[in-house]
C-alpha cells in the first residue's frame, strides 16, 4: 500500500512538471465592431481564398455580418444580410450539392431557421425560413440519414426539444420532426456516440442541468436513451474524442456552478458520470481544439461574468490543466478556435454580445509538433516531413510541408521562400530554392531559416516542384 503511494505521487509530480512544461503565448487582441449584441461567430472560409473568414450573428438585430480575411488574421466588414427576427447563432454549411458553404441562422422570435445559399463567390443573394420548434437557441448541420447531404437540427428552449430537419435538396427541407428532451434544451452538437457509424445528438438542458443523448438509426430517427447530469445551468455543449480512445465524449459549459463537465464516453452510446472541472465565473460556451499540438484535443471556455476566455490543456487520461486565462470583452457569450493566419497554431475568436463587437486573439505558440519534427521557412512555422517518392494526400490526415528527399537534379533537399499568401504563391506550387553549401540536410530535417537558402541560385521562375505544400491545420 505504501509502495503504491510513493509511486502515486511520483506519478502526479511527473504529471505536473510536464503540464507546467507546456507554454502558450498569444498575441494582443484585436477587437472589431460588428453591431449591437453578437450572440454568435462562427468561422469559415467561404470565398475560397484558403483563408478563414468570421460569419457573425446578433441576437438584437435582423441579419448577420461577414467579415473577410485579409489573408494575414486581420479583417474587414465585408458585407450584412437580413436573416429573419432576432438572429441567435449562425453556422455555416454545404447543404445544396455545389461544394460551397450555405448559412443558417436561428430565429428565436420566429420560432425558425433561415438559410442563405451561396451563389458561389460568398454572396448571398437569397434564402427561406423553415420552422422548427418553440425559441430556437443553437443549431448544427450534419448528414444524419446517411444520404450524403447535410441535414439541420436545432435546440429549442420553451418547447424543451430537439427539431430535425432532414434535406430534401433543390433547396428546401422535409418538416421538422420533434423529439422531446429534458427542460430548457438550449444547445446541441453530434457524433458517433454508439460506435454504429451514424450521428447522434447530445442535448444541454439548462433547467434540468442534464444532458440529453438522443441516439440515431441510421435513417435521421431519434431515440431518447439516457440523461446525464452535469454541473447548474449547461449554457454549451460539445462533442469531441476528448481521451484518444476512439470514442466521441460530451463537454458542457455550466453558468451557474463556473465549471465544465466532461462525460467521457463508454463507446456503445452511454457515457460515464460527469467530472467537473472549475473554470471561473459564468462559463457559456466551450470549443475543443489542440492548441498544444500534443495529439489531445484541449478547451478554450468563455467565462461570460469574467469577461475572459480560459484555455484548458489536455494532458491525457481525463487531465486537464489551466493553460492560460486571456481579456476579452463584455460578457463574451459563444468561442471558437481555428487558425485564422495560416500558420500552423489554433487562434481564438469571440463574440461579445456586452460589446457589441468581436475578438479576436492571434496564437503565435510555437508547439513542437507531436513526434514529428520542426521546419521554419522564411521565419514561419511548418510541420516538416520528408516525404517519399510516392506521395499519397489521400491517405495523410495533415495538411502538411512536404519536400522530396530526391530526383531534384543532385538530390539536394528543397525548401521554398514563399507560402500561401504571398504574390508569387501560385496555387499550391512553390519555386525551388538549393541549400547554401556546407548546410546538411539534417538540419533541414529539423529547422531551416530563409539564411539557409542560396538565393543566388535561384532557379527560373518555371521551375516547381509540385508536392502540396501548405502550412499544417489545426484540427478541430
Amino acid at each position: 500500500m505504501l509502495l503504491q503511494l510513493i509511486i502515486n505521487i511520483l506519478v502526479v509530480v511527473a504529471v505536473s512538471k510536464l503540464a507546467f512544461s507546456i507554454e502558450l503565448t498569444f498575441g494582443q487582441r484585436v477587437d472589431y465592431q460588428v453591431g449591437h449584441l453578437p450572440s454568435s461567430v462562427y468561422p469559415v472560409d467561404l470565398n475560397g481564398d484558403g483563408f478563414v473568414d468570421l460569419v457573425v450573428a446578433h441576437e438584437s438585430a435582423s441579419g448577420i455580418w461577414i467579415l473577410l480575411n485579409n489573408g494575414n488574421g486581420t479583417f474587414d466588414v465585408a458585407a450584412d444580410y437580413a436573416a429573419g427576427d432576432a438572429s441567435l447563432s449562425v453556422i455555416a454549411t454545404e447543404l445544396n450539392g455545389d461544394r460551397f458553404d450555405d448559412l443558417v441562422v436561428v430565429n428565436v422570435l420566429t420560432d425558425s431557421v433561415y438559410v442563405l445559399y451561396n451563389d458561389s463567390s460568398g454572396v448571398f443573394p437569397s434564402g427561406s425560413h423553415f420552422a422548427v420548434g418553440g425559441f430556437p437557441h443553437s443549431v448544427i448541420a450534419l448528414d444524419l440519414n446517411g444520404d450524403g447531404y447535410n441535414d439541420l437540427a436545432t435546440a429549442n428552449t420553451s418547447t424543451s426539444n430537439v427539431s430535425v430537419l432532414l434535406n430534401s435538396l433543390e433547396y428546401t427541407f422535409d418538416s421538422a420532426e420533434e423529439y422531446d428532451v429534458q427542460s430548457g434544451a438550449l444547445s446541441l452538437a453530434a457524433g458517433d456516440f454508439d460506435g454504429d457509424g451514424d450521428n447522434d445528438i447530445g442535448v444541454a438542458n439548462i433547467i434540468s442541468d442534464n444532458v440529453s443523448v438522443l441516439l440515431n438509426d441510421g435513417n435521421g430517427v431519434f431515440e431518447l436513451v439516457g440523461n446525464y447530469n452535469v454541473g447548474e445551468g449547461p449554457h454549451s455543449v460539445i462533442a469531441a474524442d476528448l481521451d484518444n480512445d476512439g470514442y466521441c465524449d460530451l463537454a458542457t459549459a455550466n453558468v451557474f456552478t463556473n465549471d465544465i463537465s466532461v462525460l467521457f464516453s463508454t463507446g456503445d452510446g452511454a457515457f460515464g458520470e460527469a467530472k467537473s472541472i472549475e473554470v471561473g465565473s459564468g462559463p457559456s460556451s466551450l470549443f475543443a481544439a489542440d492548441f498544444s499540438n500534443n495529439g489531445f484535443l484541449d478547451l478554450v471556455v468563455s467565462t461570460g461574468f469574467a469577461d475572459s476566455v480560459a484555455v484548458l490543456l489536455n494532458l491525457g487520461k481525463c487531465n486537464f490543466i489551466l493553460g492560460g486565462r486571456f481579456a476579452v470583452g463584455h460578457i463574451p457569450i459563444a468561442v471558437s478556435a481555428t487558425d485564422l493566419d495560416n500558420n500552423g497554431a489554433i487562434d481564438i475568436v469571440v463574440a461579445n454580445t456586452g460589446s457589441d463587437y468581436i475578438t479576436v486573439i492571434m496564437n503565435v505558440s510555437m508547439p513542437e509538433p507531436h513526434g514529428r519534427p520542426q521546419t521554419w521557412v522564411d521565419c514561419e512555422l511548418f510541420d516538416g516531413v520528408i516525404t517519399p517518392a510516392a506521395f499519397d494526400s489521400e491517405s495523410d490526415p495533415f495538411d502538411e510541408l512536404y519536400s522530396c528527399s530526391t530526383g531534384f537534379r543532385d538530390g539536394t533537399p528543397h525548401i521554398s521562400e514563399t507560402k500561401p499568401g504571398d504574390t508569387d504563391y501560385n496555387g499550391g506550387r512553390w519555386h525551388k530554392n538549393e541549400l547554401k553549401s556546407g548546410i546538411s540536410p539534417d538540419k533541414y530535417v529539423n529547422a531551416c531559416s530563409v539564411e539557409d537558402l542560396d538565393l543566388n541560385d535561384f532557379q527560373s521562375t518555371n521551375d516547381y516542384f509540385e508536392c502540396p505544400l501548405l502550412p499544417r491545420r489545426g484540427r478541430n
